[in-house]
Formats: C-alpha cells, structure tokens, sequence
C-alpha cells in the first residue's frame, strides 16, 4: 500500500471526517521520521519489555526469498498473537 493511498472515513451525523491512512513501512520517506521517533520514544519510556529473535535454519532447498517470507509470516503471527 503506498503512503496515505487510502482514507478511513469517519461519519457523524452532523459532519464527516477524514483520516489519511499511513502506510507505516520503514523505508517510506513520509513514515520513516514518524516511526523512527516514536520508537526512540517508547525505548526511552521503557516500553519495549520484551525481546524477541527469530532465526531461519538453512535449508538446502529454501530460497533466500521463501526463507525471508516464512520469516515474514512468522512474525506476523507472532506479533498477531503475543504483541
């Protein structure tokens, strides 16, 4: 998704409201400052309580690419279900 190519639309009875919606990723020049200071933020208010590493096991017959997706998904599951 790119950055703000889609709104969340807001509607009230007397008015309606838009919000751009950010795309959030990292390498975004308009996410990227945002993110890099909200995470200095939480580390200085000790929020970040808990580490978490994920390691791939080489697999012979894995791709860098697939390796690199599976470890996507991983996360994602991780972050859906413990964060």
């Amino acid at each position: 998704m790119l950055c703000q190519s889609h709104t969340l639309v807001k509607n009230e009875k007397d008015r309606i409201t838009f919000y751009p919606l950010r795309c959030r990723c990292w390498h975004c020049p308009e996410c990227h400052g945002a993110r890099t200071a909200r995470l200095i933020d939480e580390a200085k208010q000790g929020k970040p309580n808990i580490f978490i590493t994920l390691t791939s096991r080489r697999r012979p017959n894995w791709t860098p690419d697939y390796a690199a997706r599976r470890l996507a998904s991983a996360w994602r599951l991780i972050r859906a279900e413990y964060l």
